[in-house]
């Protein structure tokens, strides 16, 4: 998804953050400087560790 947004004019705004072993999460910007934050689960199964 980061690699997309940043090939449509959008940016990368930090590195991928692997919070758990499968739960990756990265924040980048669109290209009207809207931050998004894009996670490899939902908040939910992300925090309760599943």
């Amino acid at each position: 998804m980061a690699n997309h947004i940043t090939a449509n004019g959008g940016r990368q705004r930090s590195k991928v953050w692997t919070l758990f072993p499968g739960r990756d999460v990265v924040y980048c910007e669109d290209p009207f400087r809207n931050i998004l934050e894009i996670s490899s689960a939902t908040f939910d199964q992300t925090w309760a560790n599943r």
